[in-house]
């Protein structure tokens, strides 16, 4: 079991009390325990406590964290030329009509272009750029 720290922003206490003409008494008493497969899971999660409502005991919420996704870079493959599909493929796309200024429809087209030669990979080469990256990470654990 573990317990998660409340964060920076919001509420560091969960509770509080007035008793007449007494100070606010104010203390973090509630806690939010997670698992261990939660901590391996989300190392980052983060705690935030809520405001008071009607009650003495402010609502607390949990985030888990988000899965962080990488921008894989886009990779040409030389090899990719080799193949006859290739040229078609870079005609095609080529001769799509986009109208706008000169440099959008040069942006537009390396755009189409990227996502038809990823398909192309992955049709024709079993998504190579991925095995390599997955294989480099493994070589990388050894």
């Amino acid at each position: 079991m573990g317990c998660i720290e409340p964060t920076n922003s919001g509420n560091l206490f969960t509770w509080s009390s007035t008793r007449g003409d007494e100070r606010i008494r104010k203390s973090r008493i509630d806690r939010c325990l997670v698992n261990e497969n939660w901590i391996n899971q989300f190392p980052r999660s983060q705690l935030h406590v809520l405001n008071l409502g009607i009650y003495d005991h402010c609502p607390i919420k949990l985030f888990r964290e988000k899965e962080e996704r990488f921008k894989i870079s886009f990779k040409f493959f030389n090899f990719w030329m080799e193949n006859d599909k290739f040229k078609d493929i870079l005609q095609s796309v080529w001769s799509t009509d986009v109208r706008s200024s000169n440099m959008y429809r040069v942006f537009e087209k390396l755009k189409i272009l990227k996502n038809q030669l990823q398909s192309f990979d992955k049709k024709k080469f079993s998504n190579i750029s991925s095995r390599v990256l997955v294989t480099r990470e493994e070589l990388e654990e050894v």
